[in-house]
């Protein structure tokens, strides 16, 4: 993998990490919406619930107390009767879970209450606040008062009727329902509470998580580039060992028969010292552009035609008569690009399908005209590539051929990508391989 592309790899992957960690964040706050918005929405349909459960069970209570006994206990506290009744209220009280029964006068004075700190003939303290739900109860009807917290507790009071034996209201029975009989809605904040805190802890953690991993990745990704750095250089230092070796031992080779050789012998051996000094420049100049920014001078040209002329050139000579070059240019569509870079990608792509067909073939260049974009496509008829080796035919250094350098392929893409374009290996059908060249088609 190249340096870029474990730059890719490396970034890519950090991008994913963040968008997930904003998709959980918005998860769980979406969560803690839905479940706030469901609780607002539960909330009062269970406390009307829960409200008209308690004004039965107060109806009932008021309707089962017997008006002589209520008499007796507002004349006098200590008979009888009143004790018996304070037994059924306390009863009554235990069993419906509630803070207290109270009973009053029509003008809001305590007769009896289960709440120990209300004294007899005092004023009930929540009659300002459920006057309504009082003055209900004296008309003959069981009403409930508001909700209302104290000390982060919800209390209610339901006030009913109590009738002497002419069917007159006498008397108002107070039930003041506490925090265990509106459980429900307080455990169903109290975990609406709890998920929210832990979606926050889990939010934070995963944060955490996230930075750690994030760090780990960069370390890791400078330490990949530096192992890739290295191992390009040791590439790159034994290439040219390889490629510099063969010319350099002819050249020594040469001026050795040289020194030794006769008048008439000289030139043939000088003019093979120059070919090879040529063959040296020539492969030091491929490192060199592999290393050194391309040209940016753009200008419009056709692709077609470019293709036309470096072909034209290249099949000019004799070394390529056992190849035969088949063409056809569709069209004359223009690319902005730099010509000469492209000249030289080309070049590279050209000579690798002649390489490709030692004992000769056929070479194919199409240039197509898409409609957005340009196309040329090179390909032989030779014996192709395999899969495993068509994923690294782009990587610098790779070679399939025993003189190859594996610099011409990697240069062309470079140049092609650099230059805007796109560059790739296909199936030829002609059996071989075939190199797409694309190109976004330029305004003219």
């Amino acid at each position: 993998m190249s340096n870029t592309e474990h730059r890719l790899a490396g970034g890519t992957f950090g991008v994913l990490m963040k968008w997930a960690a904003v998709a959980v964040a918005v998860i769980l706050l979406g969560f803690n919406l839905i479940n706030f918005l469901q609780y607002k929405r539960i909330e009062p349909i269970l406390s009307e619930k829960i409200a008209d459960g308690q004004a039965l069970e107060t109806r009932a209570i008021a309707e089962a107390i017997r008006p002589a006994r209520v008499r007796s206990m507002a004349v006098d506290s200590s008979g009888i009767y009143a004790a018996l009744l304070a037994e059924q209220i306390d009863r009554y009280a235990e069993d419906g879970s509630f803070a207290s029964i109270t009973i009053l006068d029509t003008l809001g004075n305590i007769v009896h209450s289960t709440q120990r700190a209300y004294a007899r003939g005092d004023f009930y303290p929540y009659i300002e606040s459920d006057r309504m739900a009082f003055n209900t109860a004296l008309g003959g009807a069981t009403s409930g008062g508001e909700l209302y917290r104290v000390g982060g507790r919800q209390f209610r009071g339901t006030y009913a009727p109590i009738a002497d034996e002419l069917g007159a209201t006498r008397w108002v029975l107070a039930v003041e329902a506490g925090a265990e009989y509106y459980e429900v809605l307080a455990l169903l904040r109290r975990n609406l509470l709890i998920f929210a805190i832990l979606s926050i802890v889990v939010a934070i953690a995963g944060g955490a998580i996230l930075l750690s991993t994030m760090m780990i990745l960069r370390r890791m990704e400078r330490r990949i580039l530096n192992i890739s750095k290295m191992a390009t250089m040791g590439q790159m230092a034994a290439g040219v060992a390889h490629d510099l070796r063969n010319p350099l031992s002819i050249i020594r080779a040469s001026a050795e028969r040289l020194a030794k050789s006769s008048p008439e012998r000289r030139e043939g051996l000088v003019e093979s010292i120059v070919e090879e000094v040529a063959r040296i420049d020539g492969t030091v100049e491929e490192y060199l552009a592999m290393a050194r920014p391309h040209s940016k001078d753009e200008s419009v040209f056709s692709l077609g035609g470019l293709a036309e002329e470096v072909a034209g050139s290249f099949f000019a000579g004799d070394g390529h008569k056992a190849t035969t070059l088949k063409a056809s240019w569709e069209g004359n569509a223009k690319i902005s690009a730099p010509a000469g870079a492209i000249r030289r990608a080309i070049i590279n792509i050209l000579a690798n399908a002649v390489e490709a067909l030692p004992d000769g073939g056929t070479i194919r260049i199409r240039s197509l005209d898409e409609g957005t974009r340009v196309l040329l496509v090179i390909e032989d008829d030779g014996k192709g590539v395999s899969r495993k080796q068509a994923a690294r035919i782009f990587e610098p250094f790779f070679t399939t051929k025993p003189e190859g350098t594996g610099i011409g392929l990697t240069l062309a893409k470079k140049i092609i990508e650099d230059a805007g374009g796109e560059l790739c290996l296909k199936k030829s059908e002609l059996g071989g391989c075939a190199f797409e060249i694309a190109f976004p088609k330029a305004e003219v």
